[in-house]
Formats: C-alpha cells, structure tokens, sequence
C-alpha cells in the first residue's frame, strides 16, 4: 500500500494585521443579533484593535474603585448590575458596599438572583428617599 505523499508547502507566519482583520470579520459574524454572540464579538473585536496597535476607545461601562460605590448614583448601580459584562464579584462588592449585603450569602447565588438582590434593595432605598421627603415636607407645613 503506498501513501499519496502531498507536495511540501511552506507555512508562512500570518502578520498581526491580517490576523487582526481575520478576528474583526470573526467579529463582525458574532454580532448578528440572532445568530451571534455580543460578547464574544465585542472581545473579538477589542483583540483585532489591540492587535492593530491602535488605542482602544473607552470601555461603556468603566467600573469605579470599591469605595466609590457607595456614592453611585441609583441609575448608575442599576447600569453596572443589570450590564452582563459585570462580573458577579462586582455585583457582591456593589452589594457589600452600597447596600451592606452580607457577601457570603451572595456567593452562593447565581449572578441573576444577585441581580435582582440589588434591585430589590435599590428600590428599598428609593422608597425610604421618598418617605424621608415627604416627610419633610409634612414637617415644613406644620405650625406648632
């Protein structure tokens, strides 16, 4: 039995921008909305610009440093928890620090019931906002 022996080719290296291109078409498939994946076509896409040696634009959602999220205003906490690129220890650190959440009852969640932990809590604290000011204003009409 003989084999069919197939003619020797040469490899030659891909260059970073034909790959970068190769990973931004990559890219532009996964981001069909009903086919695709968003993610992974963002991902895809921020490694084609890297590659590229282009400077990356500034992500959407830039994460504050821990302390700050307690002054996150209520429609920004609900950006980073409802965004799915938020990672479920910045859901727990969020919980921590805003809302004082023990963190070992959220690491036994899935990051969907965390979400809607904070959401609930969320909404606590606007409720709590809104009683305080209408109590306020009960208080400015009163004359003793």
């Amino acid at each position: 039995m003989t084999s069919k022996s197939r003619p020797s080719q040469t490899v030659r290296a891909v260059s970073k921008i034909e790959l970068a291109r190769y990973l931004k078409s990559l890219a532009d498939i996964q981001s069909d909305p009903k086919l695709g994946n968003a993610a992974l076509a963002q991902a895809l896409n921020n490694l084609s610009i890297s590659l590229q040696g282009r400077p990356q634009s500034k992500p959407k959602l830039l994460e504050p440093e821990r302390d700050q999220f307690k002054n996150l205003t209520p429609k920004q906490t609900k950006n980073y928890i409802t965004n799915n690129l938020t990672a479920k220890s910045t859901l727990i650190d969020i919980a921590r620090e805003r809302f004082s959440i023990a963190p070992s009852r959220l690491n036994r969640m899935p990051r969907k019931e965390i979400v809607e932990t904070i959401i609930d809590a969320l909404e606590h604290e606007q409720s709590l906002e809104i009683i305080a000011t209408e109590a306020q204003k009960g208080a400015k009409t009163r004359t003793s």
